[in-house]
């Protein structure tokens, strides 16, 4: 599971491999390939912004939290 968390508005959108996942204000998009998340886009509506991610991580059952903008995570569970 792929989860972005925004810390200033509380707003987040969690998604399953493959998934596509949005709230009011986020859209985010995880692609996988062979068990490796390859791309992750993040769009914050109302807001003239767009974070592409390109990616090659394995998921396992460790936690990466990176710190992107704004206050926001992404955490790969």
């Amino acid at each position: 599971m792929v989860m972005w968390f925004h810390m200033a508005t509380g707003k987040y959108a969690a998604m399953v491999p493959n998934g596509e996942a949005r709230t009011s204000r986020i859209q985010a998009l995880c692609t996988q390939h062979k068990g490796k998340i390859t791309k992750i886009d993040i769009m914050l509506y109302k807001h003239p912004l767009f974070l592409s991610i390109h990616m090659s991580i394995y998921t396992s059952a460790s936690v990466l939290a990176m710190k992107i903008f704004h206050g926001g995570f992404i955490l790969f569970l």
